[in-house]
């Protein structure tokens, strides 16, 4: 059975796999305690990897591991039960492996190998909601490795560049320039592979950035830019010298852009030195970006014509339609356009972007903001047609919830010349109010809406019968008020306004006192109108 399985698992192909793996179970459970008891098992630890089964391929092989004796091949399926853990997105058994591995290192394999793996299972483990931001496991694990005999200092610096950027992007910038620039400070720095060494460099650089530092910035990039020149970086591929020389420039017309007012003429000579980039680096992506830098600074300073220009000759520049900024640039555009309340040219530049970028993961927001320009611009038919469009395209985008408000909402303000559109405003209101889906302050909007639409057509029991639920669902109820976010107390208190309004004009003074008081209670927007319509109640003054 086991020269069946070994052979069926040679010639491969998902059916030899499966019989392969019924005969190592067969042998398995047949025999229990035979010799051949791990070959079997080494037999189905082979064919859960083969099929990218790696959970049971862990469970597998860790029965192996145990099945076999203390040595080289033991330590090594230790390795392998790690591997798997990994693999499967299992990242706590797997850093819990990779630490046992390290106790006992195969002997063909580095322990730097085993760190590296192990730091960046720890990093995944924290990369979840609610994960330690500081990853103080990964630091613990580096801080101790440093002075580790026999831990090589490449796989460490690569584990060091691992940790710094899953800090940069939880916000931990500080605390990963601090590493870095521990790192660049070591006596061993000078001997580091130059790739490594020059990656580094640029990672400290982008971090003092980030953290406020634009001095320190130029100064690290000068440094940086002095060294690539040197004899000690002529190993350095030619494409990877470029890309940091493009990018380093870069990141010092950023800085000099920042510290323009404690340093005269910096702001110059960065404007210069973005022109130098695209002369001297014209088809890299630094040389691309260095337009919406630019255009950056200028809307800043409300030069807001020249950040369009700008914006719109990256577009114009990119004959192929595969510059990855274009889109941004074109969105951008649209965004200055409609600062300076040129709604038509914002739809014009959203329309291009669209049309030219189909592909870009911008398409679903420029559509949205096309549809929204098109209410400020009383082009309810359009702004229908592009709501639409978005449902019909991207129903299950995350956002696309923003699109079918938006749809109501035209609707809603077509109902005035056409009174299907009451319907369809109402409906699309009513879903929104009843799925549990949308966020809070989404369905009290709509329930706001609802009940209005329903007031205004003189359904006032109606409006009462919508927007009462409302209420004590998301207002009286002290689990879910916290819901209402920042736009939810303002829905919230129209709501309430008027609801009072309908229970005055039904003579129900002592409900319409009561709905006042609960925006005093709750401390919403609108206490001021409601003390005075209060205050007709209480001629002598307004409730507390």
């Amino acid at each position: 059975m086991l020269f069946r399985a070994q052979l069926a698992l040679v010639e491969k192909g998902y059916e030899n796999y499966q019989r392969a793996d019924e005969d190592a179970q067969a042998l398995l459970e047949r025999f229990p305690g035979s010799q051949l008891k791990a070959q079997a098992l080494a037999v189905r630890t082979d064919i859960a990897w083969e099929l990218r089964r790696f959970r049971t391929a862990a469970d597998y092989a860790s029965q192996l591991r145990e099945a076999l004796a203390a040595g080289d091949t033991r330590r090594q399926i230790g390795v392998l039960v790690a591997d798997a853990y990994f693999r499967s997105g299992d990242y706590r058994n797997a850093a819990d492996a990779y630490s046992a591995a390290m106790r006992e290192p195969p002997a063909a394999m580095a322990s730097g190998v085993l760190l590296f793996q192990r730091v960046l299972a720890e990093i995944n483990v924290e990369q979840r909601p609610g994960g330690d931001t500081l990853y103080k496991a990964a630091q613990s694990l580096l801080d101790e490795a440093a002075g580790t005999p026999g831990i090589d200092i490449v796989h460490r610096w690569q584990a060091e560049w691992n940790l710094a950027r899953a800090l940069q992007a939880r916000g931990q910038t500080i605390a990963a320039l601090k590493r870095v620039e521990r790192l660049t400070g070591e006596p061993a720095a000078a001997t580091m592979p130059a790739d490594l060494y020059v990656r580094m460099a640029w990672l400290q650089a982008r971090l003092a950035f980030e953290a406020g530092s634009p001095a320190e910035t130029v100064r690290l990039v000068d440094a940086l830019l002095a060294r690539l020149q040197t004899p000690a970086l002529a190993t350095l591929a030619g494409s990877l010298k470029d890309d940091v020389t493009s990018t380093s420039s870069l990141l010092k017309a950023q800085a000099l852009l920042a510290f323009d007012e404690p340093r005269p003429g910096a702001a110059r000579e960065g404007l210069e030195l973005l022109k130098k980039l695209r002369e001297d680096h014209p088809k890299s992506d630094s040389a691309a970006y260095s337009y919406i830098v630019e255009a950056d600074y200028y809307a800043a300073r409300d030069a807001i014509v020249e950040a369009r220009r700008l914006l719109t000759k990256l577009a114009d520049d990119d004959k192929t339609k595969t510059n990855p900024y274009a889109p941004f640039a074109l969105y951008e555009a649209a965004l200055n356009a409609e600062k300076q309340a040129h709604y038509d040219a914002a739809v014009l530049l959203i329309e291009r972007l669209v049309q030219e970028y189909p592909r870009s993961e911008l398409v679903f927001y420029a559509r949205l903001k096309q549809g929204d320009l098109q209410r400020q611009l009383n082009l309810f038919g359009d702004a229908q047609r592009a709501y639409e469009w978005l449902l019909n395209n991207f129903a299950g985008h995350q956002d696309a919830v923003r699109a079918e408000f938006g749809l109501a909402a035209c609707h809603y303000a077509q109902a005035a010349i056409d009174p299907s559109h009451w319907e369809a405003a109402e409906a699309r209101y009513e879903r929104l109010l009843d799925r549990p889906a949308v966020p809070a302050d989404m369905r009290v909007e709509a329930g706001y809406m609802l009940g209005h639409m329903l007031a205004q057509r003189g359904h006032a029991a109606r409006a009462q019968e919508v927007w009462w639920p409302v209420v004590n669902m998301f207002l009286l109820d002290a689990n879910r008020v916290s819901e209402l976010g920042a736009n939810g107390p303002y829905w919230m208190s129209r709501i309430l306004l008027e609801l009072g309004e309908l229970w005055e004009k039904e003579a129900k003074l002592d409900q319409a006192r009561q709905t006042y008081e609960m925006i005093l209670q709750q401390k919403l927007p609108g206490e001021s109108l409601a003390r005075q319509r209060l205050a007709r109640f209480n001629p002598g003054g307004s409730r507390p």
